[in-house]
Parts: structure tokens; sequence; C-alpha cells
């Protein structure tokens, strides 16, 4: 990270299949400035994102296999 007058650039990797699938510059400027008016990256807190975390602990403990796409678009195709 560096800093020039009154910006920060920060440098953030995406995967070739994402960047091929959405507009990553427009994504990332609505998250934050979703986060300067809200003073919070906000999100709700539900049954659906605390069974995900659930699932992304025990993908890193090795007792669930994480899912692998080939593309984006089959990640979307997968998702409830």
């Amino acid at each position: 990270m560096f800093k020039m007058t009154n910006k920060t650039y920060k440098i953030i990797e995406i995967n070739n299949d994402l960047e091929k699938e959405i507009d990553n510059t427009h994504i990332i400027m609505m998250l934050l400035k979703q986060c300067e008016h809200e003073k919070s990256l906000s999100f709700a807190i539900n049954d659906k994102l605390l069974s995900a975390l659930e699932e992304s602990e025990d993908i890193i403990d090795g007792k669930v296999e994480a899912k692998r796409y080939k593309s984006f678009a089959d990640l979307l195709k997968d998702v409830d």
C-alpha cells in the first residue's frame, strides 16, 4: 500500500476467470462507497452466513473438501 496526496492505492489480486466475468473496478468502488457511508463493512448475519462460516472452518480443519469450479459462471449455477 502506498499513498499519494489524499488517495490510497491498494493492489488486489483477482482470479483471471472471475475478472473475465465481472467488472471488478465498479464492484470494488461500490463496496468502498458503502463502507464509507456506513462507517463499517456491513452485512447481515443470518443462518446461511453462520453455516457458511462453519463450513469454511471445516474446510480449513480438513474435515470437508473444498468445492472447486472451472469458472465463475459454474459457481453461480451452484448457488441457491
